[in-house]
């Protein structure tokens, strides 16, 4: 999980961070998602703000499980 490229407001945020978390949600109930979380800080890289752990071994179906998060 990456940060947003631009600062949102809180609103924003909110929305943004309820849309990721119900996708969350579908991907685990699907067994697609095998485990997720926040990354610690500080951070090596700011930018990078968690990491999924996905139940595939094919870096396409991974691309496209993280294309359907919507923030």
């Amino acid at each position: 999980m990456l940060d947003a490229p631009e600062k949102l407001s809180q609103e924003e945020m909110g929305t943004a961070m309820q849309g990721h978390f119900e996708n969350m949600g579908k991907m685990a109930e699907a067994g697609d998602l095998l485990i997720a979380g926040p990354l610690a800080e500080p951070r090596i890289d700011p930018t990078y703000r968690g990491i999924f752990v996905f139940s595939t071994g094919d870096i396409d179906e991974g691309r496209a499980l993280c294309a359907t998060d919507p923030g």
